[in-house]
């Protein structure tokens, strides 16, 4: 593979001075309306919404009123807590959430054991978790499968909320639908407020209704309840088990690919890690799942929370902060929360996904045939709401994607030729077969080709139809902005406009997600010179002296 142009010489380890020396931005400064009401509508979303399902766990299993309250308590706080400060020392939109497929299944387990039984179990799921994800074994095992699989499995579990939310709009037309048709009209005039609007609209039509329920509310400071852990084997395997297993591979899982679908580069050991470790903090008060979440996240870290991406962090802090305020007098906010109609929310719901869902969607199908095959595969296992073993429908989906991934591709592996997935970046055992592709470029031009971000590679990359690479483009995010050091364009491709077409799209991705650019590499610095309409989002290196 050629370089575009050769780089310009610098010195070892030198880069601008802004992206060498990240700045902490101001919490202050960088907060915006937008992203305050991202992270209260994810708290909306979730109080009206999962939280009744642990409710109803706790009535079926007959729970004291203290430790019904308690475990209310330990969720909100974990939540909060975490939410608040991994977005904070990150500066990432880090949601957090309780388990909700965890709650689903303890509404069928929870009553068959003694509760500090089911305490000690929660114990004992949360070290192993704790344990996987500071390890890095986690994010080791999430790594081996397509990336186009994992935004698949994304895309299924937000796909059901947007199907809802149409389904709510035709029950109620005038309180759902006036909700929706405020937000897509925000959407035109003012895209950072569109949720905000859809959701004053829908207050304001379910009070003029009467759909809007008048609550009982009373307001008193909730905390928690020891409940001292005792370990059964038979609720260490029956109810601590599966909870991992759904935790891990149906909220941690989706959580970490929200983040990377919207152009994060989160630290699976340090997120999964600290989640589980406040879990297992919070599990003799009753907390049965403190994990990453996944349909709420999607919330605060599209464009919705932020049109700048290095800003949305904000939403996460703001959604710690609701959190934590509820876990205080939760009791008596949560009627409030109950009280508001169930289509008010479906619709605010879906509508506020739509953007995650979408992109979600174009990544699973940005592969070659048999990859796409194996993510619609997946979308179709992770949407359809299939639960085996009580363990939800994502892990199934994953299990069935990968799967069929494997199968469609096997024979593809075995050949000399190397046909295969354009994820080569992600798995190194397949790079040798990769660089014995034979590129035929005189046939193609360059809007036949496949263009990617593959993040853990730091790079962007163009393949054939067939999966063979032709280009990349290498970069680097420091500070804020992304920093453009390389283009290479295979020898075969040169002269085809692989080069121009990386570096627009390299630019492209940098607009969407509101960085600025420091074109390192000479290449894409005339390309920036004969494309003027790219010359705002250049961010200039320092002049070296000599």
């Amino acid at each position: 593979m050629a370089a575009a142009e050769p780089p310009t010489p610098t010195t070892p380890g030198t880069v601008p001075a802004t992206p060498d020396a990240p700045v902490r931005r101001s919490l202050l400064r960088d907060t915006s309306v937008s992203a305050v009401v991202a992270g209260f509508v994810a708290v909306l979303v979730s109080y009206t919404g999962p939280f009744l399902i642990v409710l109803q766990a706790a009535d079926d299993a007959g729970l004291s009123v203290a430790e019904t309250t308690s475990w209310v308590w330990a969720i909100s706080f974990g939540s909060g807590l975490t939410c608040l400060v991994l977005s904070w020392v990150t500066r990432q939109p880090v949601i957090t959430a309780w388990s909700t497929p965890g709650a689903a299944l303890l509404v069928t387990t929870l009553g068959g054991y003694r509760f500090s039984d089911v305490v000690g179990a929660y114990l004992v799921a949360g070290v192993v978790a704790t344990v996987l994800g500071f390890s890095g074994l986690f994010g080791r095992l999430l790594a081996l499968v397509p990336r186009q699989v994992l935004s698949a499995m994304l895309a299924g579990v937000l796909l059901p909320f947007v199907l809802t939310a149409a389904l709510a709009v035709g029950a109620s037309p005038l309180v759902a639908g006036g909700l929706v048709a405020a937000f897509l009209v925000g959407r035109r005039v003012a895209p950072r407020y569109a949720v905000l609007g859809g959701l004053v609209v829908g207050v304001l039509l379910a009070v003029l209704t009467g759909e809007l329920g008048n609550p009982h509310v009373t307001l008193r400071i909730d905390g928690p309840h020891l409940t001292v852990p005792t370990f059964d084997l038979g609720a260490v395997v029956g109810v601590g088990l599966p909870l991992l297993v759904v935790t891990m591979a149906s909220q941690n899982a989706p959580g970490l690919t929200v983040l990377r679908n919207d152009g994060y580069d989160p630290d699976d050991r340090l997120l999964v890690g600290s989640t589980a470790a406040v879990w297992t903090a919070l599990a003799p008060f009753g907390a049965h799942g403190i994990n990453l979440a996944a349909i709420t996240a999607a919330i605060c870290t599209g464009r919705e929370a932020h049109h700048d991406r290095r800003r949305r962090y904000v939403a996460g802090v703001w959604c710690g902060v609701f959190y934590l305020a509820l876990s205080l007098v939760s009791s008596g906010l949560v009627a409030l929360f109950v009280a508001i109609p169930g289509d008010l929310v479906a619709a605010l719901a879906g509508a506020a996904l739509l953007g995650a869902l979408l992109g979600a969607t174009k990544d699973s199908f940005s592969g070659d045939g048999p990859t796409s095959e194996a993510a619609l595969l997946t979308l179709a296992v992770t949407a359809s709401g299939l639960t085996v073993l009580t363990v939800a429908s994502p892990f199934w989906g994953l299990v069935a994607g990968g799967l069929a991934y494997v199968v469609l591709t096997l024979g593809r592996r075995a050949r000399a030729d190397g046909d295969g997935p354009p994820d080569v970046g992600r798995q190194p055992w397949r790079a040798a077969a990769a660089r014995r592709k034979i590129v035929r470029m005189s046939t193609l031009t360059p809007d036949d080709l496949t263009y990617s971000d593959v993040p853990k590679e730091s790079r962007f990359e163009a393949h054939t139809p067939e999966g063979a690479r032709v280009g990349l483009v290498g970069y680097q995010r420091r500070g804020g902005a992304l920093v453009i050091t390389h283009t290479e364009v295979e020898d075969a491709a040169a002269g085809h406009g692989v080069g121009s077409s990386l570096a627009r799209f390299a630019l492209d991705q940098a607009r969407s997600e509101g960085v600025p650019v420091v074109p390192l590499c000479p290449f894409v610095r005339e390309y920036v010179e004969r494309h003027p309409e790219y010359a705002d989002l250049v961010q200039e290196p320092p002049h070296r002296e000599g």
